[in-house]
């Protein structure tokens, strides 16, 4: 089976997984295999502040050194997860964000680690400009929608955004399994119990 076969089945059972509601599986999916990015689940993780969900499925995907635009998307989602630190005023856990996640930008953005820690270590971080009108969730809405204008630009995600037109959705093959005989539709009717199985176990979780 060559590769475009492959691709096609991943994406018919990822469509099919959506459909269905199996949100968690899908996402699994979508991370291990690569096939589809679904911007609009990424947006709504930085929208309610999951950061580190949005920062794990995005860099499954992709990676700093890819191109600025990859730098620039990862960094926005680490650049406020350390803002709403810094502004609540949780210094330990800024200090870490910096010194685990912001060294990796420091061959695409001189300084950035160094003018992080200045952040963090003002007297009053909620003086700097960046953090005098501070307003959590439009923050957390512009930045969303800034990221998802970089992925959808970025030629890393070309084909992935969107679902292709199938000529049969996997949900049809399915229901056209329920009325036909023979061994093909037996092993049609074992993959929908097993992806069935699967959405119940994940439900569970």
């Amino acid at each position: 089976m060559d590769s475009s076969s492959n691709d096609l089945g991943l994406l018919l059972i990822s469509h099919y997984l959506q459909e269905r509601g199996f949100n968690e599986t899908a996402r699994i999916l979508e991370r291990e295999s690569r096939i589809i990015f679904n911007l609009d689940y990424f947006a709504s993780q930085i929208r309610e502040g999951m950061f580190d969900i949005a920062d794990e499925y995005l860099s499954a995907f992709t990676k700093p050194s890819d191109n600025w635009m990859s730098a620039r998307a990862i960094y926005l989602v680490k650049q406020l997860k350390l803002l709403e630190a810094v502004y609540d005023g949780c210094k330990t856990y800024a200090q870490s964000i910096v010194e685990r996640e912001f060294t990796q930008f420091e061959t695409i953005i001189p300084q950035i680690t160094e003018e992080a820690i200045k952040l963090v270590e003002m007297t009053n971080p909620r003086s700097h400009p960046m953090l005098q009108n501070f307003h959590r969730e439009h923050m957390r809405m512009r930045v969303a929608e800034e990221v998802k204008e970089i992925i959808r630009m970025n030629p890393v995600f070309s084909g992935k955004l969107e679902y292709p037109p199938f000529e049969v959705t996997l949900q049809r093959l399915f229901n056209m399994a329920e009325t036909s005989i023979g061994p093909n539709a037996r092993v049609i009717n074992l993959f929908r119990n097993r992806y069935a199985r699967a959405g119940r176990n994940n439900s569970g979780n």
